[in-house]
């Protein structure tokens, strides 16, 4: 990713000059890659060790391993005293422009997904050197689970694929596929019930859905050989189902203790394309069998068609395993350990999750020895849930049992999201699926600036009018409040989960330097070149600083089509925000 103050390179040979206008401060024009080369350079002596503090606030603590874009630390946020996982960009892939294109695509990719089974991110800083922070999820690594335990018991299995399933729906719906899903990128965490509970971690491969471009050279295979899809072996484009087929060999995986194909990486990738699926042996039922292969069609078509249909396939699974006396993942660990000691039949199992979710006299609705079965899940799960008023001992995904015939009201908490208030009516004997999306709460915060005037842009996108004005953020979520006046330093502030202030003063700096501030946006993502010579920025961008002038602004593909043109006169000190078009209107 380009810094955003660096200088603006100079015109290729044979294009017109820009006007000699260098400011006070006694900087002088140099090439954007000539700059990259002495940054990688002089990050390259730099080589990290437990103790160093980077970006001013992380301190390193241990290496936990590395990845084609650099290493990946545990460190400390000295500032609250919070773990945090840090993942340093390797210095000499500085220089390469289509690289730091894919780190801030990166960035901008998990930033955009807020999910419980996805890590969260946190920051990204771009300096010297130049990082992403995130999570650090305690647990260990389901590649490490499975090579210590082997194969897990179906429940455990279709439980785990589930959360993976859910996270993926989430990373979706945000226009992004993760091309890299394996048991290594999942971590397996324990809840405060002491129930297993998956989380994705690493986009490093992640693939922004919503550009046509591709980041890769024609013939570089992105992915790890036991997971990859046939069509991301082929080099064809990937979507949502090529996830779908990693979650697949997953899947496979922990039913079975070993990946669907053996080999050498080349036999390997030759068999995902052209060797049917190993059957998975008796342990294994038909009907899961066949979620596994439907998920592993050889066809993008005959799969299922995103993540969020192989999630509700896997739901279907488990509830069947419930209504056949096994006990739905989501229960707590005290209500599996009551059920196996009383593992006596279909009745005294009912009866247990009865007694928990259902039971009279603790504050619970009524039992009925035939009553209705209401299956309650939500986005994101871990919801508490209340049903006519009384408060269960239950967090979503969960199943009543027992639930009395009738109207019922059941209102759904979650901690950083609104509350939800649903009406069911069960009927004896009769089973109900309540599935709620929960929205997260928003705060209204004012920004200030003085002076005033000053445009104010949250998380990347222009929130109104000039300060002072009113903000609509959500809450227990990072945001980056930047704010931009002509004349001034583009001030920013990071508005943090545990923030509760209704009001955020910010003193605006004259500019020191007399540059200008361009900002380019655009009807779509699309590499942004300046003077004939690629910034490293997609639309949309961060500020950048470019020279007093008249300048040559054009939007380009991946494969270098020109998209848009435009010619920008940028005044000393201006701050300027553009937009162009990616793509016809």
């Amino acid at each position: 990713m380009a810094k955003p103050n660096d200088p603006p390179p100079r015109p290729p040979p044979g294009s017109s000059p820009l006007p000699d206008e260098s400011d006070d401060s006694g900087a002088t024009e140099v090439r954007l890659d000539t700059l990259t080369d002495q940054f990688a350079k002089l990050l390259g002596r730099r080589a990290p060790k437990p103790g160093t503090l980077v970006g001013g606030k992380y301190r390193l603590v241990a290496r936990l391993g590395s990845g084609a874009m650099g290493e990946v630390w545990e460190a400390t946020n000295v500032a609250i005293e919070m773990r945090v996982a840090v993942k340093l960009l390797k210095p000499e892939l500085l220089a390469d422009a289509r690289f730091r294109s894919r780190f801030q695509r990166e960035a901008q990719a998990i930033a955009s997904v807020a999910h419980p089974n996805v890590a969260r991110f946190f920051d990204v800083v771009v300096g010297d050197p130049t990082f992403l922070v995130m999570e650090f999820v305690e647990g260990r690594s389901l590649k490490t689970v499975l090579e210590t335990e082997g194969r897990m018991k179906p429940e455990r299995a279709l439980s785990m694929a589930l959360g993976i399933a859910r996270a993926l729906g989430a990373v979706h719906a945000a226009g992004v596929v993760h091309r890299d899903l394996k048991p290594s990128n999942i971590m397996v965490t324990l809840d405060r019930d002491g129930v297993e509970s998956p989380r994705v971690i690493d986009f490093g491969l992640a693939k922004v859905m919503r550009t046509n471009d591709r980041l890769t050279k024609p013939g570089t295979l992105i992915g790890t050989p036991h997971y990859m899809a046939p069509e991301q072996i082929a080099g064809h484009e990937v979507d949502a189902r090529t996830d779908v087929y990693a979650l697949g060999c997953v899947l496979y995986h922990a039913l079975t203790g070993h990946e669907p194909f053996a080999g050498e990486a080349l036999d390997v990738l030759y068999k995902h394309i052209h060797s049917a699926i190993p059957e998975m042996g008796k342990e294994v039922t038909r009907s899961v069998a066949a979620v596994v292969k439907k998920a592993l069609a050889k066809l993008p078509a005959d799969r299922y068609k995103n993540a969020s249909d192989l999630a509700r396939a896997i739901e279907r699974e488990l509830e069947d395993r419930l209504t056949s006396s096994r006990l739905l993942p989501g229960l707590t660990r005290q209500a599996r350990l009551l059920a196996v000691a009383l593992a006596g039949g279909v009745l005294l199992i009912g009866f247990v999750v009865g007694l928990l979710v259902a039971g009279r006299g603790r504050g619970r609705p009524a039992l009925a020895p035939a009553g209705g079965l209401l299956l309650v899940d939500t986005n994101p799960s871990d919801a508490r849930v209340t049903v006519d008023g009384r408060a269960l001992d239950e967090h979503t995904p969960t199943a009543l049992r027992g639930v009395l015939p009738g109207k019922h009201e059941v209102r759904l908490t979650h901690d950083g999201f609104g509350n939800v208030v649903r009406r069911v009516t069960t009927v004896e004997g009769g089973r109900e699926l309540m599935s709620v999306t929960l929205a997260p709460a928003t705060r209204m915060v004012e920004v200030r600036t003085r002076p005033p005037g000053a445009l104010v842009l949250v998380d990347g996108e222009l929130a109104g009018n000039e300060t002072p004005v009113q903000i609509a953020i959500t809450q227990g979520d990072f945001h980056e409040v930047r704010v931009e006046r002509d004349g001034y330093e583009t001030a920013s502030h990071t508005i943090r989960p545990e923030d509760r202030d209704q009001e955020l003063k910010i003193d605006l700096i004259a500019e020191k330097l007399r540059r200008g501030a361009l900002v380019v946006d655009a009807n779509g993502a699309a590499e942004v070149w300046i003077d004939g010579i690629f910034t490293g920025f997609v639309t949309p961008t961060l500020p950048m600083r470019v020279l007093p002038g008249r300048h040559v602004v054009e939007l380009r593909s991946a494969n270098g089509v020109r998209l848009d043109l435009a010619v920008v006169k940028l005044a000393r000190g201006e701050n300027r925000r553009m937009f162009m078009a990616a793509v016809p209107k």
